[in-house]
């Protein structure tokens, strides 16, 4: 089991972002969170093929 952790700013900044791709359905968004010194990052990869995908920071920088 994976415990993910996210601000409600965070999880709607996040489906506004795959929303505005233009996805299929089918597409896989992997969510990576890391524990830092200061505090947890939270990132989106999509894989668009095998060679090229898109990805972005939705840290809540100003809860940390």
């Amino acid at each position: 089991m994976v415990n993910l952790k996210m601000s409600a700013g965070e999880l709607a900044d996040l489906a506004a972002w795959v929303e505005k791709q233009g996805l299929k359905r089918n597409h896989e968004v992997h969510l990576e969170q890391v524990q830092t010194g200061i505090g947890t990052t939270l990132v989106a990869k999509i894989h668009l093929t095998e060679d090229s995908g898109i990805f972005k920071d939705f840290t809540d920088y100003e809860s940390w």
